[in-house]
């Protein structure tokens, strides 16, 4: 995580973790004491086919836990009751899980593409000799690869050395395997969700690094939980006075950006600026995602620019992917953020800070 500092902490029957830059929190993942909030992002199985439902472009599925899920597309392969399937966002309010035909296996170190054949490396190994180490080390291992079965080298695999990395092909060979030999009669889970320690370790932390903490009450160190709780509320103070109200509707977020009693054009165009900086990091620790909505402060047609140009700057120092749809006649940027985690106040809204 470069310069940031990761805390991780028990909470319920898991962990809280968070990624701190500049004593601001720009990551938080929790893991949620409440069975009806336990997300299913990540994981992979099967699940019974249902019919298809051409008005709304989709068919509807029954999860192994009798959950209802939700297919888009006609491309269903209906030969057997059930197919494979995985998880990637959630599901929008009591709406059905949303699932996506097909799957990729993730380790720590690769990640296994069934159906998207050849070797590839993370954009962050750019090294070509690094490319061609790999290649050459793991050379045993590659050969195994099916066909059509392509192998993704993860950015920590520069790092790694050669039996860490084949154990971790190997491990993503069984599931492909157990996959592979299901008859598909029954829903069936193969890789079940991971919590969030879990999920940290695998995609984000090396425990080895000196800016890694892991132990009872550390996000005591800087202040964690009251940090916390000021994203359980809908409105942040910006550095210059100004405040930012993000609000959760059922249909789409809204984010209102107020510069305060000043609205000349040189204040409001800071505001925005300064909303922009934060937006990403609070979108992101608050869990929020889908169709947002941003109503700035006074803003000149001129000014759009530099303002979008902001919040595509800030997403990618945060890492935080958000796409820009434009900006509507009455003035308001339109941007999508993929829902890759429960919102913070379904976990904690009833959590006890102090």
């Amino acid at each position: 995580m470069g310069d940031a500092t990761v805390f991780v902490e028990p909470h319920g029957d898991g962990h809280a973790i968070a990624v701190v830059k500049n004593q601001r929190i720009i990551e938080l993942i929790v893991d949620s004491t409440k069975p009806s909030e336990k997300s299913l992002i990540g994981s992979v199985f099967s699940v019974k086919i249902g019919a298809f439902l051409s008005g709304i472009n989709g068919t509807f599925v029954t999860l192994p836990n009798g959950a209802a899920g939700f297919l888009r597309g006609r491309k269903v392969n209906r030969n057997k009751p059930c197919t494979v399937v995985s998880v990637k966002v959630q599901p929008e309010g009591d709406k059905a899980q949303p699932v996506s035909a097909g799957f990729a296996l993730k380790g720590r170190y690769t990640i296994l593409t069934p159906f998207k054949p050849g070797i590839n490396f993370s954009r962050t190994i750019r090294d070509e000799e690094v490319k061609k180490y790999l290649r050459s080390e793991l050379s045993g291992d590659l050969k195994k690869i099916p066909d059509k079965l392509g192998l993704i080298f993860r950015s920590m695999a520069e790092k790694a050395n050669s039996e860490q990395i084949s154990e971790d092909i190997s491990k993503q060979m069984k599931i492909y395997d157990l996959i592979l030999n299901d008859p598909l009669m029954t829903p069936n889970v193969f890789v079940p969700p991971l919590k969030s320690r879990d999920v940290a370790f695998r995609d984000w932390i090396n425990p080895d690094e000196k800016n890694f903490f892991e132990e009872e009450s550390c996000f005591d160190r800087f202040g964690g939980w009251e940090k916390v709780h000021e994203f359980l509320l809908p409105q942040f103070k910006l550095s210059n006075g100004g405040t930012v109200i993000i609000e959760k509707t059922s249909a789409l977020i809204a984010v209102d950006i107020n510069s305060g009693a000043d609205i000349s054009r040189s204040t409001c165009l800071k505001t925005n600026l300064l909303a922009m900086s934060e937006l990403p990091a609070q979108l992101q620790v608050r869990g929020l995602g889908g169709k947002i909505i941003i109503d700035f402060a006074p803003l000149s047609h001129k000014d759009r620019y530099r303002v979008s140009e902001e919040l595509l700057k800030c997403c990618k120092r945060d890492k935080v992917e958000i796409k820009i749809f434009g900006w509507t006649k009455s003035g308001c940027l339109e941007v999508q953020k993929k829902r890759d985690k429960p919102a913070l106040s379904n976990i904690l809204g009833d959590h006890k800070f102090l």
